[in-house]
């Protein structure tokens, strides 16, 4: 596969965990993929959970395999730090087809700072 194709499927498998967390609750309906609007900074517009009020979560997908490296545009460290608490960073293991790191706040926490808080190699 290649970057691009790495990319879409890493999207996928996250669509389908956000669908399967917010299925147990019946709120898959606000689940959706938004990638092609790059200009957002974000893939995935779903919510965190439940209730009143209904908390929005803005998920940015980042894919690896075997070469445990992914790639973070200024745009999306940008709008992932501006959106603080309401951000979140999932990292996909294509191999697994699972998403393996779940980051609330990626930005706050460093993590782009810091590649051993995900244990990753990050190109910028």
């Amino acid at each position: 596969m290649n970057r691009l194709e790495i990319g879409d499927r890493a999207e996928e498998i996250a669509l389908d965990y956000e669908f399967s967390r917010l299925k147990i609750c019946g709120a898959s309906k606000f689940v959706t993929l938004v990638s092609d609007n790059t200009s957002l900074g974000y893939d995935i517009e779903s919510i965190d959970s439940v209730g009143h009020p209904v908390t929005p979560r803005f998920i940015e997908v980042k894919a690896f395999g075997s070469s445990n490296t992914f790639f973070i545009s200024k745009n999306e460290m940008e709008r992932l730090g501006a959106l603080g608490e309401l951000a979140f960073l999932y990292l996909v293991d294509v191999n697994l087809g699972q998403v393996v790191h779940e980051i609330r706040n990626p930005v706050a926490k460093g993590v782009f700072k810091n590649a051993e808080v995900c244990k990753l190699k990050i190109v910028y």
